[in-house]
């Protein structure tokens, strides 16, 4: 029977449910996979896609503006035969051993190092306000994976030899350096870089004179210095035997630097005259978060798997919908041994089957018949077989009682037992004048 309760919920809003949860889902699945290629730079960090000052986006706009192709790489494996120049920009206190895997294919790369701890700029979205510059053992360590004894010094710091004469102490712990550089903001002392010729890298691309607050520099014993200042500290440095460069100083590239028209020549001078520098320029960002991590989601929506998984949503698509569909009413599930009368009358015609009783009782179900239409016809009083056979010769009801009584003492097998059933019947209806 057909269920009237009114719900608090229709089936059309269950099954809209479903299917909108159900998209929400597999939304939401893909979203996750693939999160890192949506996000976008707003914290104002030192990377290809910060607009901030301490960013280069405006150094990847300038490539495009004159002609050179420029990719943005999130993936940190590159081809066998890929020889184009790719610029890192790793955060201070990076790992020096991640640096070092990036660049141990000994491709062409160009470190850039940071410098500027920078706060948001909280009415300018993307914008920031600087804070200080970093500690220099945080810059050091992200070079400490190719040279030990890579030193980074600002002025004030004196080199001694090939390696710095002030850090003699070890390191400190990463996480009290920063909360030191958070004391408050430090006021950044303004160098004058003179620049000079060297040998391996020729004349200077920037113009000889710059003012650089908090100039830094870089020294170490695998590092050759390609381009230096008048006092000799190593600006653009190269680690020995490899395509690997170095360029101290972020002042020299980064979107606040590039105001300046003849910095922003030396720029592009210098990145064309790095190997691989004038073809395309890939800019790494896998150093800042914005990495491709491998794993189940990526692999299911993604090649070859996307097929898979299509099928995968398309068969428990197809599964609730007809588990949601179904034809008919639900049939009520019945006992497996029922009550009442009709269950004892089955039973007793099951048993007098399966006995093959059935033939044998054909008088006696003929007699049964004749006595319930005797009841039936005088009110239940007993049978009156003179008075019943007055009533079916004025009738005129054939075939007679005797005829059909005659017929049931040669009954044989069951067919013949429902026939002579039938007659019976209606030899009952013809003499009580009822109707089919």
């Amino acid at each position: 029977m057909k269920n009237t309760g009114s719900g608090w919920i229709s089936g059309k809003m269950a099954a809209a449910l479903v299917v909108v949860s159900g998209l929400a889902l597999v939304a939401y699945l893909a979203l996750s996979a693939y999160a890192p290629q949506f996000r976008t730079e707003t914290a104002g960090r030192a990377n290809v896609l910060s607009k901030s000052a301490i960013g280069f986006a405006g150094l990847k706009l300038m490539l495009e503006e004159t002609g050179t192709s420029v990719w943005v790489s999130r993936t940190r494996e590159r081809g066998a035969y890929d020889e184009r120049l790719r610029i890192l920009t790793p955060d201070a206190g990076y790992s020096g051993t991640a640096v070092a895997k990036l660049v141990a294919d000994g491709k062409p790369a160009l470190i850039v190092l940071p410098k500027w701890m920078a706060m948001p700029d909280l009415m300018h979205s993307g914008w920031v306000r600087r804070w200080s510059a970093y500690d220099t053992t945080l810059v050091t360590s992200v070079l400490k994976g190719l040279d030990p004894t890579t030193a980074v010094m600002r002025p004030g710091e004196i080199f001694s030899g090939k390696t710095a004469k002030k850090p003699d102490a070890k390191i400190k712990d990463t996480k009290a350096s920063i909360k030191t550089s958070f004391s408050g903001p430090q006021p950044e002392k303004p160098y004058d870089v003179v620049f000079g010729e060297t040998s391996a890298f020729g004349p200077s691309p920037y113009p000889s004179h710059l003012t650089i607050d908090a100039f830094q520099a870089v020294a170490g014993d695998k590092w050759e210095p390609l381009l230096k200042d008048a006092k000799g500290y190593g600006v653009l440095v190269r680690l020995k035997g490899t395509q690997t460069y170095v360029l101290s100083d972020p002042d020299l590239l980064n979107t606040a630097a590039l105001k300046n028209e003849a910095v922003a020549a030396g720029a592009l001078a210098l990145i064309h005259r790095l190997p691989g520098g004038s073809g395309q320029i890939g800019f790494d960002i896998t150093l800042a978060g914005f990495d491709e991590p491998k794993g189940l989601l990526r692999s299911m929506f993604g090649a070859p798997f996307l097929a898979v998984t299509l099928c995968a949503l398309l068969a428990a698509a197809l599964m609730a919908f007809r588990a949601l569909n179904r034809f008919g009413t639900p049939r009520k599930e019945e006992r497996s041994f029922a009550f009442g009368k009709r269950s004892l009358a089955d039973n007793t015609a099951g048993l007098i089957r399966v006995m093959g009783r059935g033939p044998g009782m054909a008088p006696r179900y003929a007699a049964a018949i004749r006595r319930l239409t005797a009841k039936t016809l005088r009110g239940g009083r007993a049978e009156d077989a003179q008075w019943l056979d007055a009533v079916e010769k004025a009738g005129r009801v054939t075939p007679t009682y005797s005829e059909l009584l005659s017929e049931a003492e040669t009954v044989a097998n069951e067919p013949a037992l429902l026939k002579l059933a039938a007659k019976l019947h209606d030899w009952k209806l013809r003499i009580i004048h009822e109707r089919r």
